[in-house]
């Protein structure tokens, strides 16, 4: 897809404890128009919780970009917005390209959320809000990602409609991450291979269900039957 200049938006919301902020979200993302695609960060000080909300619309037509970012103002007490148009490069400006060497060890999970429920909602907020807070992000999927047939790639979660990123860092990143991440586990459905810091073997079955476990094995036995990359699944 070409792309030259885009929509860009940032916004700030107050996110209530029972997590009702993150379901009018999800609900906007459910019904918007596949230009627009979100990423929120939830940051909490205290018992207050904010969504910091990244929305990028892949038009550069100001009515286009207003009428797909507008919706998000309604989902609870905004408190900051800006919108811009701007080159599809500078969504990643040149001084982010260096080298990573792991200066900030962490400890990352990842699960998809189908819908967002009033409990997966809930829990979100308290991982996000908790005496051992984690990073939370939440990634809106839907659009082209739905596209493809769950059997046409590797990646076989074609109807899920959020991707949840849990991190938690040193020094008791593995500890905090697992009390965390156990009240949101029951809501999630599969996971993103990708951000996952401890795969094992439930994580690959998590990443591949069904069929696609089959053939994701069978390509791993044959392009490294010694098990060089990582031990492979059984």
């Amino acid at each position: 897809m070409e792309l030259h200049a885009v929509g860009h938006a940032q916004l700030v919301a107050a996110v209530d404890p029972a997590g009702e902020t993150l379901r009018r979200w999800a609900d906007v993302m459910a019904h918007a128009p596949r230009e627009l695609s979100t990423a929120v960060m939830l940051s909490s000080q205290g018992t207050t919780t904010a969504a910091f909300i990244t929305a990028v619309v892949a038009s550069d037509s100001p009515p286009v970009i207003r009428d797909a970012v507008e919706p998000l103002l309604g989902i609870g007490d905004v408190r900051a917005q800006q919108a811009h148009v701007v080159p599809y490069t500078e969504l990643l400006p040149p001084h982010h390209l260096h080298a990573n060497t792991g200066q900030m060890p962490a400890g990352t999970t990842n699960g998809l959320l189908t819908d967002m429920t009033p409990d997966a909602a809930r829990a979100l907020v308290t991982a996000s809000a908790g005496p051992d807070p984690v990073l939370i992000q939440l990634r809106s999927l839907g659009g082209a990602t739905h596209d493809p047939a769950p059997w046409a790639t590797a990646f076989a979660h074609r109807h899920q409609n959020t991707l949840v990123i849990a991190t938690a860092f040193l020094p008791d990143a593995p500890a905090t991450l697992a009390t965390a991440w156990r009240p949101l586990a029951p809501h999630t459905d599969g996971a993103y291979v990708n951000f996952e810091s401890a795969p094992d073997e439930a994580t690959f079955a998590r990443a591949y269900p069904g069929p696609t476990r089959t053939r994701v094995t069978d390509l791993w036995k044959r392009y490294d039957p010694d098990g060089v990359l990582r031990h492979q699944p059984t």
